[in-house]
């Protein structure tokens, strides 16, 4: 059998160490989620309060004004 470049050898000794880098609780992505648990929620969370709050106070800017020219 002849052995190509291009591909692993049959049995690689040194893949039983290297697999810790390729294990997926270990990737970029999966650290900065563990860092921050509730982030991503909190800031979903605070977009809806912000956007709640900006309809509630329009609404009751319109009733003021409403409200207001009605009796002048």
């Amino acid at each position: 059998r002849v052995f190509q470049p291009s591909k692993m050898p049959p049995h690689d000794p040194w893949a039983r160490l290297d697999a810790w880098r390729k294990d997926p609780r270990l990737s970029r992505s999966a650290n900065i989620k563990r860092m921050f648990p509730g982030f991503f929620l909190g800031v979903g969370l605070f977009g809806v309060a912000c956007y709640v709050e900006s309809f509630v106070e329009r609404a009751e800017q319109n009733a003021k004004a409403k409200s207001g020219s009605a009796h002048h």
